[in-house]
Parts: C-alpha cells; structure tokens; sequence
C-alpha cells in the first residue's frame, strides 16, 4: 500500500539537517507498517523495538542516557548491530515510557549520523509532561488514507495519474468513473485495514464491521486519556463529531447535560488523540 509520507522519509533520511524524527498519528492508521517498511526498503538493516508491547526494555532509557550506551544495550537485547548511515532505529509506541522521548535529543547531539524514528499514537499527551527537546527533534503526521492513495490501494493508476495530473477536462465516462470511486471512498473511509478489506473482499459490509472495531478499541483507550475526563462525555463528543461533520456547531450541542468546560475538555482531548 504506497504512502504519500514515503516521499517525505526519503526526504527527511537524505537532509544534511537530519534529527530523530517522531510520526504522529491516530492509532492504526498505518505507523508501524509504513516505517518498518521504509526501514525494510532504504536501509541496510531495521532495528526495531516496541516500549508498549516490552516493558523490560524501559530501563535501557535509564540513567545517564548516552546514546551509545542505549545502542550498545539494544544490540545485545535484539541481536541485531546498529551501525550509523546504514541502519534504521524504529522505537514504536514510544509514549509508553515518556524518558526515551527525552532521550532523542541526545542522539541528535551525540550520534547525528545514525537515523533514528519513533513513533507513537498517544504522544501529545506525554509532550505535556515531559522536559521536551525543543529543536531537536522533527516531525511527520500520518493521517489515513486519502482519496487518491485509495485508488492507488485498490489498483486504480490510470485514475490517480489523471487526478495528479495539472487541471484538464475530463470525459463524462472518468468522471462519473471517479466520482463512484469517491463514494465508495465515502463509505470505506482512509484506514489501512477498513481499505484492504473492501479491496479484498468488495464488501461493505465487511468494511464497516472493521470500523466498529476500530471504533471500540477508540473507546477502550479513553481510560488512558485522562482520569479527570468523563469518559461518557468523550463518547457522546466522539459519535457527535462524526455526524456532524462539515457543520459549524457549539460545544453544548456535542454533549447536551454536560457543562461547557467539561465538553470543551473532552474535544481537546480527542483533537490531541488526532481524533477529531
């Protein structure tokens, strides 16, 4: 499934002024796939970690936190050599313990030869609360699929040349050709697993089934928001923003019986989660 973000890594790993990059994003829109897969691609090995899914790695952020020290500890603990310009560091899920964060600006001023991305779905709550490396790091956002990224997923070139392509007229045949395309896209939506499924199976059944799921692991994070936010309130403001999309509307018609502020801070808190 080609990226247009891909451009932007190739990009990002050829600069002179490189720093360790974070990739922002919803959770499964795509992160971790589409950065192992650069990985795979454009450099000679992939040294991959995830601090969500192994929590007996957050000590190697430990300490002192020298670059070196943390590349000679993740060796040994993923058997897999780091060697600057010619390997790719991936830390996945890196909210999970907030001190690898800081430890980013270290590579940059220590180790700026050696390319470094991580990537997490809940970052910007942890970028409150930490000693934040300002200028030290950059930043991508991987947002889910656009329009013509899913024609492209569904093996549709000619369409997306024609749409890359500088302003011209279009036959009466393309066009009612991409605008079925469009409401198709409509329907599916830009997630990864919600595209391939329709791709694969030409269902939109099976489409919308994958999105109920998304949409309740959504909801299962909310506890990792904020313990002060009425979880309630974030549902209500969640299923709201979804049917009124496009339309201007005031907070109080998001949740009606909650109070201003209390709405206010749930919308803040799914715009941070790139929910909204």
């Amino acid at each position: 499934m080609k990226r247009f973000i891909e451009a932007e890594l190739r990009k990002w790993a050829k600069s002179k002024r490189r720093k360790p990059l974070i990739v922002k994003g919803a959770r499964q829109v795509g992160k971790t796939y589409i950065i192992k897969k650069f990985g795979e691609e454009y450099f000679d090995n992939l040294v991959m970690l995830d601090l969500e899914r192994n929590p007996q790695w957050h000590n190697i952020f430990e300490g002192e936190l020298n670059p070196k020290q943390i590349c000679s500890d993740l060796e040994l603990v993923l058997n897999n050599k780091i060697i600057p310009g010619k390997s790719l560091l991936f830390i996945d899920e890196i909210q999970a313990f907030p001190k690898a964060l800081t430890a980013l600006r270290y590579f940059y001023e220590e180790m700026p030869d050696l390319h470094v991305i991580a990537a997490g779905s809940l970052i910007e709550f942890v970028l409150n609360k930490i000693s934040f490396p300002v200028g030290r790091l950059q930043f991508l956002k991987l947002n889910p699929l656009g329009f013509v990224e899913f024609l492209h997923a569904n093996g549709h070139e000619k369409a997306v040349q024609k749409l890359l392509a500088p302003p011209q007229k279009l036959s009466d045949t393309i066009h009612g050709f991409i605008l079925r395309q469009l409401r198709e896209y409509f329907f599916v939506g830009g997630m990864p697993e919600c595209v391939l499924t329709y791709r694969d199976s030409g269902s939109f059944k099976k489409a919308f089934e994958v999105q109920s799921e998304i949409i309740t692991s959504y909801r299962m994070d909310f506890a990792k928001y904020s313990p002060s936010v009425d979880n309630k309130c974030l549902n209500i403001v969640l299923t709201s923003l979804a049917q009124n999309v496009g339309n201007q509307i005031k907070y109080l018609k998001l949740a009606e019986g909650f109070s201003n502020p209390t709405i206010k801070k749930a919308y803040n808190l799914l715009v941070l989660a790139n929910l909204s």
